[in-house]
């Protein structure tokens, strides 16, 4: 078995990724306008400003969050990942006596932008939490069952807890 486990979460920014590819079509249009329109601008301006609406719009749609586990160390970690690069502290794993399973229902709306009461919808979300004492240390959201029940094998076989469920 691998000493380190990855759980991959969703994008850091959510329902702002799809902005992502608005910013970085307006960084493209602004590299090209020198092309087919006279500008006042200098060209190193209009530069600048693309590159900015590119770099802002790449940032957005692949900055993501996860959890690494280090069983070898006894450590894990919460991390954000920009633009393939981890950030975020480890911390050790002791005392944990229980790993939990729960759901718990989070309101989304069904279409982006529009606030009204029947624009929203319940989403189930599985909730993986270690425990060490009344109050959980981890707590890991997952959006899928499956993956939810096979992580808390996962972690309940490496670190010897019991699984509840809650």
């Amino acid at each position: 078995m691998k000493d380190i486990i990855k759980i991959d979460g969703n994008y850091y920014f959510g329902g702002l990724r799809n902005v992502s590819f608005l910013l970085m079509a307006a960084g493209l249009y602004i590299w090209a306008t020198p092309l087919f329109m006279a500008q006042q601008n200098t060209l190193l301006q209009t530069f600048l400003v693309g590159l900015g609406a590119m770099l802002i719009g790449l940032l957005i749609r692949f900055t993501r969050y996860g959890y690494q586990f280090d069983f070898g160390k006894m450590k894990y970690r919460e991390y954000i990942l920009v633009l393939g690069i981890k950030t975020g502290g480890w911390q050790t794993l002791d005392n944990l006596n229980s790993i939990m399973i729960s759901i718990k229902d989070r309101s989304v709306l069904k279409t982006p932008g529009i606030i009204a009461p029947a624009n929203v919808s319940d989403e189930p979300v599985y909730v993986v939490a270690l425990y060490s004492g009344s109050m959980p240390n981890i707590v890991i959201p997952l959006e899928d069952k499956d993956e939810a029940i096979k992580l808390s094998e996962v972690l309940a076989a490496r670190l010897n807890l019991k699984v509840r469920k809650g």
